[in-house]
């Protein structure tokens, strides 16, 4: 691989956190070579989002990477970009990769709703462990059960995976992922995949809300 084929991967949450962490898992399990370049948030916000628009690219937002001498944005097109480019984890049969983009979606979802009621606070919490919280673990154990994989396309895995993953291993959810067999099985084989090993440790180390 070129220097020039190495990814700059942009961001300004530190670690594995927030969207930063899915891109993650899919770069550390790709093998490519990649920089996180971490942006101080009030460099970003007052210097940097302008230098980007001032260079001609319309984009002002974070997760941004360079590849190849070009720009690319937004978290979930990334993700599917760098898949196609690197030849992974995008499945051949076009009704399973529509599937695969729908569970990626609905995780984004799960995520956004997640940080909704715990920006609430305990109140928020506790309606969000209540209410919502087995709706969301049902549906991707539905999903994940659906192709008879361990996937959510079957036996290969696919971008939308990585996400399920992190979402799944947030510190709010990690403790309920073995009421869901399915799920389960899919989160044992992601935790003994050799390469996503730092993004779980980091994840660890991640604070519960409800400890808060």
């Amino acid at each position: 691989m070129t220097s020039s084929d190495k990814v700059i991967f942009h961001y300004v949450i530190p670690g594995y956190a927030a969207l930063g962490g899915p891109l993650r898992f899919l770069l550390d399990d790709s093998g490519v070579d990649y920089e996180f370049d971490l942006i101080p948030w009030d460099d970003f916000v007052s210097k940097v989002k302008y230098q980007w628009i001032e260079s001609g690219y319309p984009f002002d937002q974070a997760p941004m990477i360079e590849y190849k001498g070009k720009r690319y944005s937004g978290n979930m097109p990334i993700m599917r970009f760098l898949s196609k480019k690197f030849g992974k984890y995008v499945p051949a049969d076009e009704d399973v990769e529509q599937f695969v983009d729908c569970t990626l979606d609905a995780a984004m979802d799960w995520n956004r709703a997640r940080f909704t009621y715990v920006q609430r606070g305990k109140d928020g919490i506790e309606e969000y462990e209540k209410q919502h919280l087995d709706v969301f673990f049902s549906r991707f154990e539905r999903v994940y059960k659906y192709h008879d994989g361990p996937f959510a396309a079957g036996q290969q895995i696919t971008y939308a995976d990585f996400y399920v993953f992190f979402v799944i291993n947030l510190p709010l959810h990690r403790e309920h992922i073995k009421e869901y067999p399915k799920l389960a099985e899919f989160a044992d084989i992601m935790y003994a995949r050799q390469s996503l090993q730092a993004g779980i440790e980091y994840m660890k180390t991640m604070p519960n809300p409800k400890d808060d």
